[in-house]
């Protein structure tokens, strides 16, 4: 089964997804036939809990679902869980989802930029960072200049490898960097002689 990527040409990489207890209410014909089978008494409520999805996208307030999750998929349809399966997880352990580095870490936001951001569903430095120019239009002004503090913040950060290889790579090719500018170093202090 292929996971669909995009939702209208949208790609899913941008989408913020919760999944809910919603209710779903039952009309009364649905009621009846649910009291004539035992599956309800009349005095159970007029409504089911069912899993619901919100599906917002970064930069398009114009684009936003909420409605009962499609649990179970068929043909081409692809189920929400299968689409989102982090989200559903988490909503099946009644955890939050994961969001990756809290904004508190940004010193140079203070708390009214953390609250802003998250009201327009950015709740990581991952997720501002990485916000593409063409949704900053559509989440207000500042917007650049909260993603250049993220990408600023994370340009900061010491690189982390867990890979051995990687790692061994990385300082070998350190080395050699630092091989050229050492010899480097000769001829730009000539040059800036010959200037002076």
């Amino acid at each position: 089964m292929t996971v669909e990527t995009s939702i209208d040409g949208i790609d899913n990489s941008s989408a913020i997804v919760s999944f809910y207890d919603g209710k779903v209410f039952m009309n009364e014909d649905d009621r009846k036939q649910a009291i004539t089978e035992g599956r309800m008494t009349e005095s159970d409520a007029d409504y089911r809990i069912v899993p619901f999805v919100k599906i917002k996208f970064i930069g398009r307030s114009d684009m936003m679902t909420d409605r009962p999750a499609h649990t179970e998929g068929g043909g081409e349809f692809i189920a929400d869980p299968d689409r989102f399966p982090q989200q559903w997880a988490a909503y099946r352990n009644k955890t939050a989802a994961p969001t990756g580095t809290p904004l508190a870490v940004l010193t140079a936001l203070n708390d009214g930029d953390v609250a802003y951001l998250e009201e327009k569903s950015i709740r990581s430095v991952e997720a501002l960072e990485n916000l593409q120019d063409s949704h900053l239009a559509g989440l207000g002004m500042g917007m650049r200049r909260y993603r250049d503090i993220a990408r600023a913040w994370r340009a900061a950060q010491p690189l982390v490898v867990n890979d051995p290889a990687a790692a061994s790579e990385i300082a070998r090719l350190t080395a050699i960097v630092e091989e050229m500018q050492a010899q480097m170093k000769p001829a730009r202090h000539k040059k800036e002689l010959n200037d002076a």
